[in-house]
């Protein structure tokens, strides 16, 4: 059995002007969205929003498996009239503005278990500041914030 020679294979082809690579998408609005880990594919590090990410420091955010059982610890600080509930993945709320527009936001959306929604009143004049903080904890945890 003869090992292909990849370099002379490659030289031989026809050029392509990069028909074999990846569409790039000029535009955030061309890009795929959506809540179906199937839909967004696992990126590699050679497509321009990833290539600057040291991708082995990050590479479990991709899959689900990697990620602990509970959701991130979320508090929130916010005076009166702010309303903080935590809802289950059911609520009506819940995925009705925007789809993740990539691997780490679909499977942080696939991945918590109840999110925290603040509602702010149309018209509240807020006399101090609303704080949400997500605790630090050991392990990958997913938390969704409306």
């Amino acid at each position: 059995m003869t090992t292909p020679n990849t370099i002379v294979d490659t030289m031989n082809k026809a050029h392509s002007h990069g028909a074999d690579a990846e569409k790039a998408h000029p535009s955030r609005a061309d890009r795929p969205t959506s809540f179906d880990l199937n839909d967004i594919a696992v990126p590699h590090g050679r497509e321009e929003d990833w290539r600057f990410t040291p991708m082995r420091r990050i590479e479990r955010l991709f899959e689900p498996a990697n990620y602990d059982a509970g959701d991130a610890p979320v508090t929130v600080d916010a005076p009166a009239p702010v309303v903080v509930e935590t809802v289950s993945r059911e609520d009506k709320r819940l995925g009705t503005v925007l789809a993740p527009g990539d691997r780490t936001a679909v499977v942080a959306w696939n991945g918590f278990e109840q999110a925290t929604v603040v509602e702010i009143p149309a018209e509240a004049e807020l006399d101090a500041p609303v704080r949400i903080n997500v605790a630090d904890v050991e392990g990958t945890r997913a938390q969704h914030i409306v």
